[in-house]
């Protein structure tokens, strides 16, 4: 073997003995950096299946308050349905839909005095989002660690 392959075969062994552990600091650095995304993605996909709940919530006591027949399994009063009939209703959707923490104080209706006109659904709700709330109040990107999620429904009784 001569001096040079020597040479060349000890340079390659130290260079290969100081890369030794930089594989495991790449997957420590990468590991990180994808805990702390999947982190912050966590609640965000909370809050979008919360806004999806309280949609479907508000499209069906829609369909309660402008659909519903004359018929005393429809409301209170037997005839259209009343404003509490129609919360009652919405936090039912929710809840059947796997939602939790919603009360009839949080669904607000306005509806018309005559038959045939518009009724108005608004739900809004308030998740707590935990540390991303606190990582976000430092950021000055929210006041604190909670949201208010809202949807809004219209439409006319039949």
């Amino acid at each position: 073997m001569s001096a040079a392959h020597r040479r060349s075969s000890g340079n390659n062994w130290l260079r290969l003995r100081g890369d030794r552990g930089v594989a495991a600091i790449e997957f420590a650095l990468l590991f990180t950096v994808m805990a702390v995304v999947a982190g912050l993605m966590f609640p965000v996909g909370q809050l979008y299946l919360d806004k999806i709940r309280l949609g479907r919530a508000a499209g069906d006591a829609l369909r309660f308050a402008t659909a519903a027949p004359n018929s005393p399994a429809y409301g209170s009063s037997g005839r259209r349905p009343s404003v509490s009939d129609i919360q009652n209703e919405a936090v039912r959707a929710y809840i059947a839909d796997g939602g939790s923490g919603l009360s009839p104080s949080d669904v607000q209706v306005t509806t018309s005095a005559l038959p045939g006109g518009t009724v108005t659904i608004h739900i809004s709700k308030t998740d707590d989002i935990g540390p991303v709330g606190n990582l976000l109040a430092v950021a000055h990107a929210t006041s604190s660690s909670s949201i208010t999620v809202s949807v809004d429904a219209s439409g006319r009784e039949e």
